[in-house]
């Protein structure tokens, strides 16, 4: 008879409802976030936006590493930060984003590069050509810590 009771006991205490606990609603798990907009006159803006708590580093901000899709492969354009032959300081290796602004880099949706033949004396000349239509990335090398950088990508049409 006691084993009974404690059998009884026990499958009773064993099948009490159990509390659940819900899980909280998810967060916006995107600590940086990338806009593209179109804008007139053939330029694309890039908006990034810090949307952590923290600080980040936003590495080569003043390069643009844009990539057209060539089937499975990412074929980078080439694109100068710096006009051919100009005597440009070298930026700052990053920027700091601070938690809740934006930083905004514009392309004129044209690869550009320095040629062969010299318009000038020493300076060559600037070659541009305008994109065609396609799937681009971009990338965004940045840091929210001294040691783990991350590249974020944002894929956009032009049509």
């Amino acid at each position: 008879m006691k084993r009974i009771i404690f059998f009884a006991l026990v499958v009773l205490c064993a099948c009490t409802p159990k509390k659940v606990l819900h899980a909280p609603e998810p967060k916006n798990l995107e600590k940086l976030n990338v806009e593209v907009n179109f804008l007139p006159h053939n330029t694309i803006d890039f908006v990034i936006t810090n949307q952590s708590d923290e600080t980040v580093k936003i590495f080569q901000h003043y390069k643009l590493q844009i990539e057209k899709q060539n089937g499975e492969d990412w074929v980078p354009l080439r694109i100068l930060h710096c006009p051919c032959g100009a005597p440009c300081a070298k930026p700052p290796e990053y920027i700091e984003l601070l938690a809740g602004k934006q930083y905004t880099k514009s392309w004129d949706m044209k690869e550009s590069w320095c040629g062969e033949e010299e318009i000038q004396k020493f300076i060559p000349e600037t070659i541009t050509i305008p994109i065609g239509p396609g799937v681009y990335r971009i990338a965004i090398l940045h840091s929210f810590s001294d040691k783990d950088n991350c590249l974020v990508y944002k894929e956009f049409n032009v049509k």
